[in-house]
């Protein structure tokens, strides 16, 4: 079994894990995977300048922002219409 065959088990029943790339600013703490031997494989962090910019030119999403999905979030919520 692979590796992370293995990390999926173990974190299936431990913990939640997200394997992020590896960014000095991260979202997730992904602290846990690594003590079982994940090593991110890249870096998002090269693509930021180039991602904000395309950003911009998108319209404003707070629901999407807020549970970081994007209009594949905010495309079928009901709610109040708040986040």
């Amino acid at each position: 079994m692979s590796t992370e065959g293995v990390l999926r088990g173990a974190f299936a029943t431990v913990d939640h894990c997200v394997r992020p790339s590896g960014n000095a600013a991260a979202w997730w703490d992904n602290s846990n995977a690594r003590k079982f031997g994940y090593k991110p494989s890249g870096k998002a962090e090269d693509y930021r300048a180039q991602a904000m910019e395309a950003q911009k030119q998108l319209p404003p999403d707070p629901i999407g922002d807020k549970y970081q999905g994007g209009t594949f979030c905010s495309a079928e919520y009901d709610a109040d219409g708040s986040p």
